[in-house]
Parts: structure tokens; C-alpha cells; sequence
């Protein structure tokens, strides 16, 4: 691919030249300035057919201290071949070739002067495994395709061979010890074709190949008359057909043109590039990797570009007007991001255990509770039916498994506009009278912040009570201790 790439520039470099010294003969596409030409209507070098396959039939002649060329006696020795192709480009190839062949000669003028070559003539076959690159010649020319339908291609490359070969007199007697079997070696083949397209699917060419293979036994005997390796020469007709469904070979295409897109691309890419620095909504996600690119400014977004949507219900946190309503649990939510309320009771369906009528009072898990008041005290039942809040040890942070139950004392509080909140807040016994209490008023304002914030009540409905550890039992096991790190309501009315 490296040299595709140099043999690319140097095509390149070349067209520059020829553009000033024959712009009248190059194509409009190539003479055209970059930022006048539409890529639309330009066929990219992707969209060409690059693979091919074939057969061949020809002959095969012997060079070397035999000849298959002596007048009278000259041979005709078949061959046959297979084939398959890919192009990188306008200019370039690879190909992989495999031949089998049958060859015969006799001796060469040097070669008849030896006694022991004198009136004799050899037999042999062979099998080569090529690969070879292939170089477009039209290429050269750089003034688009002005032979038309006719290609000429160099070969190049290196093979395997493995050839048998035999010894005869003119009597067609075989000569004991001179056989040959199942030589092999490197082989070095060169070519040169001419090809003729015949439809969008099927070319003609008449390929010749002259292969030299290190030493002196191809030819059945080793003489050394002579500093040249043994080889052969082959001529023969191929049949190739191109694969694919699009409307022409790369082949066929012209190297400027081919050049020509190969700068159209480059130039979508670098467009491609130049999205990264573009970041429409201001959320700190590039266009190009922005899922949403019309977030609204400020709004935290994830790496996509989307905007955050913390408990998963579908509607974006900045249009959720409850965003913890949905937190792993699936639950179903209105329009808003608030999960449905069937019966209106302020305690959401995932949660309610009653459907219950008229605006009854529920506690938080949506159970209707009466008025009633215990004889002789005077404390309104209500307010044992309202959750309590554990906090961990040293601790104001709410635990996200009581967002539940906040949420449906604050739709409680929604209903009955009338009713305030005291917030009882304890702390275990360890540490000190005045550190507790400290802690125990940063547990219960963490509690007032959340209905503030999360739930859009009014500051005014509520007061804190912080005892600290004055009312918390002496414990010295941590599951008990654990009972007195909490925060208790207290249902006011306004008459209270």
C-alpha cells in the first residue's frame, strides 16, 4: 500500500504539469478548482469494481541449452493457466498466477557440438506459482484513456517452480540416468500484455512471459556453455472477468480522474475532521459525536450529547418536574417525569397499596388513615403513619432508598396546604451533648432541603427540633445505636 501511495503522489505531481501544458485535453472534472466541483456527481474510486479472475491457453518454449525453435524442428508445447487480480488503483496490481505447462527442444547450435547432446532432444513439464505486481502503461501517458478499449500491462514478480524433465535420442529411446524428477526452485517471471475490453464484465488478452529459474536443469541437462540460467517463454490468450455490481473496472478508470477522487475523499475527510471543533449547543460535546445537538445551555449532558435523565423515565431531567421518580424501578410517569396517580391521593401507583376516594388523608404508602385521637392524649394518629428517616453513622446524607417515602409526605403535604411539618431529629450516643445536637439539626435540614428543592415546597411549613442524643437510649451495640440516627415528623395544623 506505501507504494500505491508514493506511485499516487508522483501520478499527482505529474498532473500539475499537464494541467498547465494540456488543460484543453484533460477532463472538466480534473481542470475544474476544488470548490467548484460537486462530489455528488463525481464516482469515487471506491465505488469501482477491483477484482478479477481468469483462464489462459497458449504455448511454452524452452530457452535455454535446447530450443524449441530449430527449423523443421520446432516444437509447440501447451500451457494453461489460472489467475485471479486485484487493483489498488488506476496504476497498479497485484496478481496471482498459476501455470502448468509441457515443454521439448533440441539442441542449440553450441549445444549440437557437444558429443553427448549430439542427435538427442528432451521432455518436460512444469507447475509455477506466481505473484506478480502489474503496472497500468496507459497510465504513463496521463492524458486520461486515449487508446480506448486497449490496456497495456508490465508484469513483475516472483514464483515457485517444480519441473520434471527426460532425455531422448532421435530413435525416441529415453536415456537411462538423465531424467529429472521433481525439481524445484525460485522462479523470476517478467510480462507484458495487451488487453482488449469486451463488455463491463469480460476482457481479452494476449499475455507473453518470459520466467528464468536458477541453474542449468530445466532443460534436462546441465551443460555450462554459457553464464545464463535456464527459463522458459510462454505466449498465450486469457480470458478475465471483472467481479462486482459497479459501473466500471479502476482498471479502465482514467489515473487522473482516479487521482482526482482520491482528493475529493481526502477533502470529505479533513470535512469530516473539522466537525470536531464545532459544538452547536455549547454542552461541551462535539457535533460529530453529539447525539443532541439542541440541548438547551447550561443542561448537564452524558459523553453522547444527550441530556441527562437520572431516574430513566424517559423525559430528559431538565423537563422532569420529579427527576428521581423512576430510579430502577421502572415505574410509569405522565408527561412531566411524575409517575401516575391514579386515585390522587399523593402517593404514586407504584407505591399505593389502596385505591382510595374523595381526597382521603393516606399515609405514605397510600393506606387511608382516620382522624382519631387517643382518649385522654390528645395526638392526632397521623403522624404514626408517616416514615422515618435513618441516616448512617456521623452522617446527614439522605439514603437514596428513602426518596420514596419523602416524596409521598411531600405530595401529603401538597393536598393539605394547611398542615406544617416539625422535624424530630435524634443522633446516637456517642460523641459529644453539643456535636450530636449539631448533627442532628444538619439531618433534619437535609430533610427540609430535599422537599425544598426536589419537591418545591414552601420553607415556612416547616420547623426543626433537634434533641441530639438527650432522648436516645444508651446503647453499645450498633444495631440498636442505629435506631436513634433518625428524623421523626410531626403533623401540624394550623390551629396546633
Amino acid at each position: 500500500m506505501k507504494l500505491d501511495r508514493i506511485i499516487s503522489r508522483v501520478l499527482l505531481s505529474i498532473l500539475t504539469v499537464q494541467g498547465v501544458l494540456s488543460a484543453q485535453n484533460a477532463p472538466s472534472t480534473v481542470n475544474a478548482p476544488l470548490s467548484t466541483i460537486n462530489p455528488d456527481n463525481v464516482i469515487h474510486s471506491d465505488l469501482y469494481d477491483k477484482w478479477s479472475a481468469g483462464v489462459g491457453i497458449g504455448n511454452a518454449s524452452i530457452i535455454g541449452d535446447f530450443s524449441s525453435f530449430l527449423g523443421k524442428r520446432t516444437t509447440f508445447d501447451l500451457e494453461i493457466s489460472i489467475f485471479g487480480n486485484y487493483h489498488f488503483s488506476a496504476a497498479m496490481g497485484v496478481a496471482v498466477m498459476y501455470h502448468f505447462g509441457l515443454l521439448s527442444g533440441y539442441p542449440d547450435v553450441y549445444a549440437n557440438q557437444k558429443p553427448e547432446l549430439n542427435n538427442k532432444y528432451f521432455k518436460g513439464s512444469y507447475s509455477d506459482f506466481n505473484v506478480l505486481l502489474n503496472f497500468n502503461i496507459n497510465s504513463l501517458v496521463m492524458t486520461g484513456n486515449p487508446i480506448g478499449d486497449w490496456l497495456f500491462t508490465l508484469y513483475a514478480g516472483l514464483g515457485y517452480m517444480v519441473y520434471s524433465n527426460d532425455l531422448y535420442t532421435f530413435d525416441d529411446v529415453k536415456i537411462k540416468g538423465a531424467s529429472n524428477s521433481a525439481l524445484h526452485g525460485v522462479s523470476f517471471p517478467l510480462g507484458f500484455g495487451v488487453k482488449r475490453k469486451v463488455n463491463r464484465l469480460m476482457d481479452i488478452e494476449l499475455r507473453t512471459m518470459y520466467t528464468t529459474i536458477p541453474g542449468d536443469r530445466l532443460d534436462a541437462v546441465q551443460v555450462n556453455y554459457r553464464d545464463l540460467p535456464d527459463g522458459y517463454f510462454s505466449m498465450s490468450l486469457n480470458a478475465s472477468f471483472k467481479f462486482g455490481q459497479k459501473s466500471s473496472s479502476i482498471q479502465w478508470a482514467s489515473p487522473e480522474e482516479d487521482a482526482y477522487q482520491q482528493l475529493l475523499r481526502l477533502e470529505d475527510k479533513v470535512k469530516r475532521l473539522s466537525r470536531l471543533a464545532i459544538d452547536t449547543d455549547d454542552d461541551g460535546v462535539s457535533d460529530f459525536f453529539d447525539k443532541n445537538s439542541e440541548t438547551p445551555e447550561g443542561e448537564k449532558v452524558a459523553g453522547d450529547g444527550t441530556a441527562l435523565d437520572i431516574d430513566r423515565d424517559g423525559i430528559p431531567d431538565y423537563e422532569d418536574s420529579d427527576p428521581l421518580s423512576n430510579i430502577g424501578r421502572g415505574v410509569l410517569v405522565n408527561e412531566k417525569g411524575t409517575e401516575v396517580d391514579t386515585d390522587g391521593d399523593g402517593v404514586p401507583d407504584s407505591q399505593d397499596l389502596e385505591v382510595t376516594r374523595n381526597r382521603q388523608v393516606v399515609n405514605f404508602q397510600g393506606i387511608s388513615v382516620g382522624n382519631i385521637t387517643i382518649p385522654g392524649g390528645g395526638i392526632d394518629r397521623l403522624d404514626a403513619f408517616l416514615p422515618v428517616i435513618y441516616f448512617d453513622s456521623n452522617s446527614s446524607k439522605i439514603k437514596q432508598q428513602d426518596y420514596g417515602a419523602l416524596s409521598a409526605v411531600s405530595k401529603m403535604m401538597k393536598l393539605n396546604p394547611d398542615y406544617r411539618l416539625r422535624m424530630l431529629s435524634f443522633a446516637d450516643n456517642k460523641g459529644s451533648r453539643a456535636y450530636n445536637k449539631k448533627l442532628s439539626q444538619k439531618r433534619a435540614e437535609s430533610v427540609i432541603e430535599f422537599f425544598i428543592k426536589m419537591c418545591g415546597l414552601d420553607v415556612t411549613r416547616f420547623e426543626v427540633v433537634p434533641y441530639g442524643k438527650d432522648r436516645s437510649p444508651i446503647y453499645y451495640n450498633e444495631s440498636y445505636r442505629s435506631l436513634s440516627r433518625r428524623v421523626e415528623f410531626k403533623i401540624l395544623r394550623d390551629l396546633d
